[in-house]
């Protein structure tokens, strides 16, 4: 054989051994694979051209569920966030079914296809998804009436007090495209916020997100920089440019904004932090600080004050708590539940402590260590009040969050 030929058979390998596995595998097949188990970058993409294959992909994924016992979760966040735009009614009914089930970890996805692709006789219930425990959730119930053109105003218009400051630029943005151009008021407040959460820029993300709202829909060319400082004198300058344009398209009195929408200060001498992020359960930041105050929440958080040398006896007690973890600072797998422990050794020095997990149960992620810390915390939260705010952080949502993460609180 000459090497030319030779050459030429080690080229073509590649070729055939491609099509040997496209021949056992459908067009649509590798597209579900790769939306379940592709990189997170190319999950999205896969998933929304699964989606294009119509019945074929139905076809698909019937087969698939049939294969794994019907297991919807399986399926993965990209799958699930593309069922809705699959024809046949056995697919919508499970996501329903998906969507209903408070321990599916997929529930955001699920609710945000329905969302999307809500149907006449379902405008109702979708609608209602701006009541939903969950922030992702209730994003989507301000998806649906869009979709529906249902202007649910006194809906929407409760969720400019909603904890999650996502879901209040949502409701704006959307009671502005309803003519309802006051409600601008809370965007245009997140321009001055210079919050964090510990290493976390949150008042910087809320600037950005909110300069974007406000340029597309006021369509204004001003000099705002959202990755300086909103005090700095041009962004002043701005603000006041950006805030005068829109008093203009104003028909009556600019509204007061309620606590949770105003821009907060940083807040100084942090000694602890509790951060859950929980695909079931969902978000919650909790901070001590040496004033011993509790502080609930991101932006303009909650404040509760303690009783007195409360923080002070955590501080004393947290390097013997902390000491047998050693050097170990992760516990667990990548995935959607994490559990994340911050504690500010000195002035120069926050050692951090993370619990991270796929959707499945694992038991006993947390280690004894965070068990104690964790139980000691707990102590420390109020149980449920009369001011609404307050009770989306009461001490039981946070141990069943916890429980969903790390596992009981012992």
């Amino acid at each position: 054989m000459s090497v030319l030929k030779t050459i030429s058979i080690f080229l073509l390998l590649p070729l055939f051994f491609s099509r040997q596995v496209s021949s056992a595998e459908t067009e649509e097949g590798k597209f579900l694979r790769v939306a379940r188990t592709g990189s997170p970058v190319v999950r999205p993409q896969a998933a929304r051209k699964l989606a294009s294959f119509g019945e074929a992909a139905t076809k698909e994924v019937r087969s698939y569920l049939a294969e794994h016992g019907g297991n919807v979760a399986s399926l993965g966040p990209d799958v699930v966030g593309v069922l809705g735009r699959l024809p046949g009614d056995d697919i919508r009914e499970l996501l329903w079914q998906s969507v209903n089930d408070p321990s599916f970890p997929w529930r955001p996805a699920a609710a945000r296809s329905l969302a999307e692709t809500a149907r006449p006789d379902e405008f109702k219930t979708v609608s209602g998804f701006l009541n939903d425990s969950l922030a992702a959730v209730r994003l989507s119930g301000l998806t649906a009436l869009e979709v529906s053109q249902q202007q649910s105003i006194q809906a929407v218009r409760a969720r400019l007090e909603d904890q999650d400051d996502r879901v209040r630029r949502g409701a704006a943005r959307l009671l502005d495209l309803w003519g309802r151009r006051w409600a601008l008021a809370w965007p245009l407040e997140e321009l001055k916020r210079e919050d964090r959460y510990f290493e976390s820029e949150t008042g910087k993300k809320a600037r950005f997100a909110a300069f974007g709202l406000l340029k597309k829909n006021l369509g204004g060319k001003w000099l705002y920089r959202p990755d300086r400082s909103p005090t700095t004198p041009e962004n002043v300058e701005a603000i006041k440019a950006i805030r005068a344009d829109w008093s203009k398209l104003l028909t009556r009195p600019a509204p007061r904004l309620p606590n949770v929408a105003k821009a907060g200060s940083r807040i100084e001498n942090e000694v602890l932090g509790l951060e859950i992020r929980s695909c079931r359960k969902g978000e919650f930041f909790l901070r001590w600080t040496e004033d011993d105050a509790l502080h609930l929440g991101t932006g303009n958080p909650i404040r509760v004050q303690l009783a007195e040398g409360t923080v002070k006896l955590l501080r004393r007690d947290l390097p013997g708590i902390l000491s047998s973890v050693g050097d170990q600072r992760l516990w667990g797998d990548p995935g959607c539940d994490m559990e994340v422990y911050r504690w500010v050794r000195n002035p120069s020095e926050i050692v951090t402590f993370v619990l991270s997990k796929g959707a499945e149960k694992q038991e006993d992620l947390r280690p004894e260590a965070l068990e104690r810390l964790t139980s000691r915390l707990l102590l420390t939260i109020p149980a449920g009040t009369g001011d609404p705010a307050r009770n989306s952080y009461e001490r039981e949502l946070i141990r069943s969050a916890l429980s969903s993460v790390g596992g009981p609180v012992k």
